[in-house]
């Protein structure tokens, strides 16, 4: 029986084991259904080898997408040879995001308190930088601050009611990132409970190859 153990995030070694009791001949490792062609196999033991009952390999996968993209998938296929008539396949799949430099921020409601209005409940989102030039000073208001409930590969939990990225600009990126820049981020937002306005100051740090930062914020109670 051939199977993997734990599924790939991103950049991480699936474990290949054999949980049988017999050696089995791994013929193929490969990526597939990824058509951009952003993971690769970097460590993997040369095909065709032996693996031996009960023993386990690692495989390296790394990502490096060619695309800005949302969930970019594929799977890690093996194939091998039980010393039966066919040839037995399995997979893993691969799940990873494609992203500029610049910030995602994510706000929890874990108490279910946030008061929700026309325009949703975060009043205001400001960003700040130090360490670029020039400086980042941007802000958003309630009246484009959209409720933007978000699933998928990068964060599933159902208490993120707030999504908001802010990329930053091409000038930023193609001057590079100076002295791992250093953003304030500023989220205000009201409260069911005494309906007042709340607010959370987040200090992040950009590496200064640049990226994506994500930033996780829970929601006073």
């Amino acid at each position: 029986m051939v199977g993997f153990e734990p599924q790939c995030y991103s950049d991480k070694v699936v474990t290949l084991y054999n949980r049988g009791p017999a050696c089995i001949r791994i013929d193929s490792i490969s990526i597939i259904e990824d058509a951009t062609g952003s993971y690769k196999i970097l460590e993997a033991p040369t095909t065709p080898f032996i693996l031996g009952a009960g023993k386990g390999i690692p495989i390296k996968v790394q990502f490096n997408p060619t695309l800005v993209q949302r969930q970019i998938t594929a799977k890690v296929e093996v194939i091998s040879d039980e010393g039966e008539v066919t040839e037995k396949t399995v997979t893993t799949n691969l799940c990873g995001e494609g992203v500029n430099t610049g910030l995602r921020i994510l706000v929890y409601d874990k108490y279910n308190n946030l008061l929700d209005g026309t325009n949703g409940f975060v009043n205001k989102v400001k960003i700040s930088s130090k360490g670029l030039k020039p400086k980042v000073n941007q802000r958003f208001l309630a009246n484009e601050l959209t409720l933007k409930e978000i699933d998928g590969c990068a964060d599933g939990d159902d208490d993120i009611k707030f999504h908001l990225e802010y990329q930053l600009p091409p000038s930023y990126s193609q001057g590079g990132l100076i002295n791992k820049s250093v953003f304030k981020v500023e989220i205000q937002y009201y409260t069911s409970t005494w309906a007042r306005l709340q607010k959370n100051i987040v200090t992040v740090e950009l590496p200064e190859c640049g990226g994506f930062k994500i930033i996780k914020i829970q929601a006073l109670k």
